[in-house]
């Protein structure tokens, strides 16, 4: 059985991955146009890591015999100046969704939703490590920031890191059943 507000958190955790998927898919195509071919693969990894997370809250939903509320997504701004400020985004974002995921398993344990509090609990602690990622690409960013070499060289490094996690991704995800 699952509480009220147990899905209600379910689903804001749910269309917040969604959203950040969608946010970060457009700020990896801004990255594509301003050449940045690293941080693109970066952003593109990320949202798909976003997308499969929020594919297995709908999962838990349903499985509770529930249905998943899907509202449309705004088109996202993805307006920048520099890798900075779009990573910046990106840490910002993962930090509310790491908040929200914390707050709903409280909430889910509150209410004595054991099924929902394993489900948030495992997606909570990769969100954890999502956040540490970006937040290491922002600390490098940091370091390398005024030196246009240096952000060549980090994008480059990127590029090669993350578009091979990306295609190790599709092979592991694109046919994974959802499986408890």
């Amino acid at each position: 059985m699952i509480t009220d507000g147990t899905l209600s958190s379910l689903n804001a955790v749910l269309k917040k991955l969604y959203s950040d998927s969608y946010v970060f898919d457009g700020i990896s195509c801004a990255f594509k146009e301003a050449g940045h071919k690293g941080f693109a693969a970066f952003a593109s990894y990320e949202a798909r890591e976003r997308w499969h997370y929020g594919r297995k809250i709908k999962y838990y939903i349903e499985k509770f015999g529930k249905k998943p509320v899907l509202p449309a997504l705004p088109e996202p701004s993805t307006t920048f100046n520099n890798p900075a400020d779009a990573v910046n985004i990106m840490v910002s974002s993962d930090k509310s969704t790491v908040s929200m995921l914390y707050n709903g398993t409280k909430a889910a344990a509150g209410a004595g939703d054991h099924y929902a509090v394993k489900c948030m609990n495992k997606i909570y602690g990769k969100m954890l490590h999502e956040h540490m990622e970006t937040s290491n690409v922002m600390k490098q960013l940091q370091a390398v920031s005024g030196t246009p070499g240096d952000v060549l060289m980090l994008d480059e490094h990127l590029y090669h890191e993350y578009h091979d996690k990306h295609m190790k991704y599709r092979h592991d995800h694109d046919h994974e059943h959802y499986k408890e």
